[in-house]
């Protein structure tokens, strides 16, 4: 599924996902999460496969909110630690 990837203006780690091509307009998810008022494109055209593995999001539960409801809201962090030996 080619998918368009918006980012929260006010939230760095809030992602929005619609079918490539959508018009973001006509969803009210900013009702739903005020970090959502204000977006901007992030990537376009991403090609996400839900079989295929990806670093910081979840791409079966992306599609599957996307068929459900048009769109996906995500989170997109990745934390890590360093070890000393």
């Amino acid at each position: 599924m080619l998918v368009d990837v918006y980012k929260s203006s006010s939230n760095p780690e809030k992602f929005l996902s619609v079918p490539a091509g959508t018009d973001i307009g006509k969803f009210s998810v900013a009702e739903l999460d005020a970090d959502y008022r204000a977006v901007a494109i992030f990537k376009q055209n991403l090609d996400v496969d839900p079989s295929t593995p990806r670093v910081a999001l979840s791409s079966a539960e992306i599609v599957r909110a996307i068929e459900d409801h048009g769109f996906a809201t995500h989170d997109a962090l990745v934390t890590g630690s360093l070890e000393q030996h």
